[in-house]
């Protein structure tokens, strides 16, 4: 009750105050963890209330429960209940309020979008584990095993799951309708999308390379026991299971990258790391196989006591191996398309951009600009400019500030930016330092090094992007992507493993 006393008089304070002065900025973004945070909390308790109260209403209802759940866990959940059905309820309520009145900044707000994937993706990942644990216990019963476990355990979660996702996912779209989708926000809704189609794939993979394997081993061994019927279940269960998990959240991805208008989606990192990642696992795989089939012909050859059966362990390494083929052809054909699409993006865009090089120095720089702008996008036309007999020189051209009406680009040091005033192109003007002058806020570069951050600027205004700065890795990038790498490494293996496993 104190509690409750001191929220309620700090969040009166805290709303008074927010009358006088809005939060924006970094206070907007405490108010959004604060609102979000409290409302996951309450989400959460809410659910596991709905999970477990179907739960016991099916256990009263069904006859024998394999685990009983009795009046004080009834208790129990209605005092869960009373806190977080209110929680959710008030905080939720003014996330939405805010949604809807805070304006730009508000719904732009990619902390809000990371709120709603993340529980759509647990959601999903909830629902999709307890599904298969219930299509397994059904295909048990085809291949003639008994039960085991109860239906109920895993079916409430299922629903609830489903319940969660349906309706956050109906929030996403009504989001997108009222406020569209700004650049954050895409990045958060790419991670969702591909992260959730990367677990059915390697679900989808799974069950697929178990069922192959199970029918490769039963026509060898010329037996069907309870071992292989189990793994036929459950393998059998992961694919079906991963199937719609993939192909949903996929096909959504490849809609939005195909055509013109897709040209961010294709170029963004998340789905070259899926890509990527599928096609180096495939690669490992086929080695993998190879190497296996190798070693046994060699191992057979030579006389070296081996055991199991060398036509059905051979049968499913090559078994992996074209399963394995076959991903890699697939996400590599994707691959190219992108590539093939991205070229022709860019041959377009190239097509109407005019760029000059103008030098009103030495020529010196010009002269750098030029060779990075030559080896870095070849196909460009380039016009030099030399405003001076030096630069003019070193640039190889006649001094003069002919053709620079035609141009749509032009690259400069800002120390000629008034002489430049009178043309319409964009100007894009190098930081070069003169005798006796620093800039604030500007690193120091040589002469290379800023021909080649032109050149970068140049490739990412014809490529349609937003100009950035290209920094060489720090120490805690690096330290990052080996963590990254190693975990990715270990998250592989683990798979590998387990499949190993189920199958040998």
């Amino acid at each position: 009750a104190v509690l409750g006393l001191m929220w309620f008089y700090h969040s009166r304070v805290l709303r008074a105050d927010s009358l006088g002065a809005p939060e924006t900025g970094n206070l907007a973004t405490v108010r959004r963890l604060y609102v979000l945070g409290f409302s996951a909390a309450g989400l959460w308790m809410s659910t596991l209330v709905v999970i477990h109260l179907l739960r016991w209403l099916m256990l009263q209802a069904g006859p024998s429960p394999a685990f009983e759940m009795g009046r004080a866990v009834l208790a129990d959940e209605l005092s869960r209940a009373l806190v977080g059905v209110p929680a959710w309820l008030i905080f939720w309520r003014q996330a939405q309020r805010l949604f809807a009145s805070q304006g730009d900044e508000e719904r732009e707000s990619a902390f809000r979008k990371l709120y709603l994937y993340v529980v759509v993706l647990v959601a999903v990942l909830g629902a999709v584990a307890n599904a298969t644990m219930i299509l397994a216990g059904f295909f048990r019963r085809v291949v003639g095993l008994p039960l085991q476990g109860d239906l109920r355990g895993p079916l409430p979660i299922v629903i609830g799951m489903a319940v969660l996702w349906a309706y956050h996912t109906l929030v996403l779209r009504d989001d997108a309708a009222q406020a569209g989708e700004a650049p954050r926000q895409a990045g958060v809704r790419r991670l969702y999308l591909y992260l959730v189609a990367a677990i059915g794939l390697a679900a989808l993979l799974i069950g697929l390379g178990g069922e192959v394997s199970v029918v490769i081993r039963s026509l060898a061994e010329r037996v069907f026991g309870p071992d292989l019927r189990e793994q036929v279940a459950w393998f059998t269960a992961a694919l079906l299971a991963g199937l719609p998990v993939w192909l949903l959240p996929w096909f959504r991805a490849q809609k939005l990258a195909a055509g013109g208008q897709g040209r961010e989606e294709r170029q963004s990192l998340v789905r070259k790391i899926y890509l990527y990642f599928y096609l180096l696992v495939a690669t490992l795989t086929v080695l993998s196989a190879a190497v296996y089939v190798a070693y046994r012909l060699l191992s057979r050859a030579l006389g070296a006591g081996s055991s199991g059966n060398l036509v059905s362990d051979l049968a499913q390494a090559v078994a992996y191996l074209l399963i394995a083929v076959g991903v890699w052809l697939y996400h590599g054909a994707v691959l190219r398309e992108d590539t093939r699409l991205a070229r022709g993006d860019r041959s377009e865009r190239l097509a109407g951009l005019r760029v000059a090089v103008v030098d009103g120095g030495d020529g010196r720089v010009g002269r750098g600009v030029l060779a990075a702008l030559r080896q870095e996008l070849p196909q460009l036309p380039v016009t030099a400019v030399g405003l001076t007999p030096q630069a003019a020189a070193a640039m190889e051209v006649a001094p003069g500030l002919e053709g620079l009406r035609e141009v749509t680009l032009i690259v400069g040091s800002w120390e000629i930016a008034a002489a430049l005033a009178a043309y319409s192109g964009r100007k894009l003007l190098i930081p070069v330092w003169p005798e006796g002058a620093d800039w604030a806020g500007v690193e120091r570069w040589s002469d290379e090094a800023l021909a080649r951050q032109v050149a970068r600027a140049v490739k990412q205004l014809s490529n349609g992007e937003e100009m950035r700065l290209a920094r060489p890795p720090g120490a805690g990038a690096i330290i990052g992507i080996i963590v990254a790498i190693l975990a990715g490494l270990m998250l592989l293996m683990s798979v590998i493993g387990f499949v190993a496993e189920r199958v040998f």
